[in-house]
């Protein structure tokens, strides 16, 4: 028996059922807390998160399956059990609570002794449970989940590498899901040998999916344990392609519009995140810190890792990059790259010249082709390492200068707004620190006069936590009172989705580029779209996928429920013409 001094939060609307299954719960030793609604129950859920979920299918701000699917959808909370109750049948409401991926259902009336054993049964299945990759075999996402969690709260040094292989899809395009299944189970056995080489039996080797690996390892060893890996795998991979391939130094494949386009070979970048770069309280951070540093780490076009520490004598992060590509022997290794403060110091100047300019993307009606709107999308200085906008936010992160990089946007949009048609939808994405600040609103109404608040959507961003919850309710009220349309940016299965819908409650969701892709062959991706179409049909919210690039996805896409789409299917970002 496990103990039962567990948490569990009980979502229900309904006061009778919620007393006739607290009082036993609490008579048996268990904690339990409450919510009636969606929106009070992510709220506990953020401030507390539970041992086990017990959801009722009814709920008066949203359908209980469609809340259930979209916590599963969540990076950081889909861990955390849950168990649906509902009036259903059992076969069929057994069926609808798996389908949105609860792990348990039970029938009201409900009893006690066998809520207590479905309780334990999770509970010992969290503990002794093993959660493995389909593929490698590797500890997958839960798994990794835990381990990363459990890392960064124990207080001890340590080294979280983030293993990320570039040009992979390309691979799998120009031979096979099969084959590339099997340079997976190639690379991640490599990884395997190099840890048992080294004795390093203890560490920890994951999965979390696609082509995304995490290494947990002592901070003393990583350098070398990641430069026997980086070798590890340019010795494995020539093994998997074409002679003729090799020989070219590329690989072709079929773009959008039927031409062929050439892809350089796969290569691996490393991130390597110390204790030394400080001790991040969530998981959440040190994968978006990983995320960050491979972005650099891409830019280099072949093998290598990267490490992020902070240095004694600055209080500035410094990133060292170390390239691990074999070469002729008594060959003279590449110099570091420049150090992250230098970075600062280069984007500052963009920012204070205002180098910046702003690119459109239109969004179109799937069924004719007609222009919807255009998203407005910021661009650094040309042919740079700055012109990439994920650089940009990555660093006006770093210095907390997000809100001056979306009032610079924002005025860029508003010299231009004058030359985008009457008609057309204006979408220009927000950070959510800037969109919760009162002087972002104070300027969208000097602007109001070029940007007219009917035609623009202020689309939410969620590369960062939203903390200040009713700051942001009442940014979006106020925006609602002027006018504006709101909506949800990359929404898949993250952080942030379900509880900034309910928070912001918007006009429009956009599903991210990683549901739309090969949405027309994959199985979970079309339970995802379903997901959020049903939800955007209950609450009456327009649904426009992102990152449409072949005709299959506009297919399906627009099949299933989708009339608005965006992607390079319809058109590259650029300028708008003179």
């Amino acid at each position: 028996m496990y103990p039962k001094n567990a948490h569990i939060l009980l979502i229900d609307s309904d006061p009778a059922s919620q007393q006739d299954l607290t009082d036993p719960l609490i008579k048996d030793d268990y904690h339990v807390s409450h919510a009636r609604s969606a929106r009070e129950g992510m709220e506990k859920i953020y401030q507390s998160p539970p041992d086990v979920i017990l959801l009722a299918r009814k709920l008066p701000d949203m359908d209980g399956l469609l809340f259930c699917a979209e916590l599963k959808n969540d990076l950081v909370l889909r861990h955390i059990p849950l168990i649906l109750i509902d009036f259903e049948p059992l076969l069929e409401g057994e069926l609808a609570a798996r389908e949105s991926g609860a792990d348990d259902y039970l029938h009201k009336p409900v009893s006690i002794r066998e809520l207590d054993g479905r309780i334990q049964q999770i509970l010992r299945q969290g503990t002794m449970g093993f959660n493995c990759h389909p593929v490698t075999g590797l500890p997958g996402y839960d798994a990794v989940y835990h381990k990363v969690q459990e890392t960064i709260e124990k207080g001890r040094p340590f080294a979280i590498c983030f293993l990320d292989i570039h040009e992979f899809r390309h691979f799998n395009q120009r031979y096979g899901y099969t084959r590339g299944d099997e340079l997976l189970r190639k690379i991640s056995r490599g990884v395997v040998e190099v840890l048992q080489a080294g004795n390093r039996y203890l560490d920890f080797f994951g999965h979390l999916g696609a082509d995304d690996f995490v290494l947990v390892t002592d901070p003393n060893r990583a350098e070398g344990i990641c430069s026997k890996i980086v070798e590890r795998f340019e010795q494995s991979v020539p093994d998997f392609y074409e002679p003729s391939d090799l020989e070219k130094g590329y690989i072709l494949t079929r773009s959008r519009k039927g031409s062929e386009t050439s892809h350089k070979r796969i290569f691996l970048s490393i991130a390597i995140i110390t204790h030394e770069a400080g001790r991040p309280g969530h998981v959440a951070r040190i994968v978006e810190q990983g995320s960050e540093l491979l972005a650099l780490a891409k830019k280099e076009q072949r093998s290598l890792w990267v490490k992020e520490r902070r240095r004694a004598l600055t209080s500035l992060p410094s990133i060292t990059r170390e390239a691990e590509r074999p070469g002729p022997k008594g060959a003279r290794s590449r110099p570091a790259t420049q150090p992250l403060s230098e970075h600062f110091k280069r984007f500052r100047e963009i920012v204070q010249a205002q180098s910046l300019q702003i690119h459109f993307q239109p969004i179109v009606h799937m069924d004719t082709g007609y222009t919807f709107g255009y998203e407005a999308l910021v661009r650094g200085p040309l042919d740079t390492y700055f012109e990439s906008p994920v650089i940009l936010f990555s660093l006006a992160r770093k210095l907390d200068m997000e809100l001056v990089l979306d009032l610079i946007c924002l005025r860029k949009l508003q010299k231009v707004a004058g030359r985008i048609p009457a008609s057309k939808k204006v979408f220009f994405n927000v950070s959510p620190s800037s969109f919760a600040n009162p002087m972002f609103r104070e300027f969208c109404d000097r602007a109001a006069k070029d940007l007219v608040p009917e035609r623009v959507v202020l689309e939410v961003t969620r590369k960062r936590r939203i903390r200040e919850y009713p700051r942001f309710r009442e940014a979006a009220a106020y925006f609602k009172t002027r006018g504006y349309k709101l909506a949800v940016d990359d929404a898949r299965a993250g952080t942030l989705s379900l509880r900034t819908i309910l928070e912001l409650e918007p006009d429009y969701i956009k599903t991210d580029i990683t549901v739309t892709r090969g949405i027309h062959n994959d199985a979970a991706k079309q339970r995802i779209f379903r997901q959020f179409r049903a939800f955007c049909n209950r609450q009456q919210i327009e649904i426009i996928p992102e990152g449409v690039e072949t005709e299959q996805e506009k297919d399906y896409l627009r099949k299933n429920g989708a009339r608005l789409g965006q992607g390079f299917l319809f058109s590259h970002p650029a300028p708008l013409p003179a």
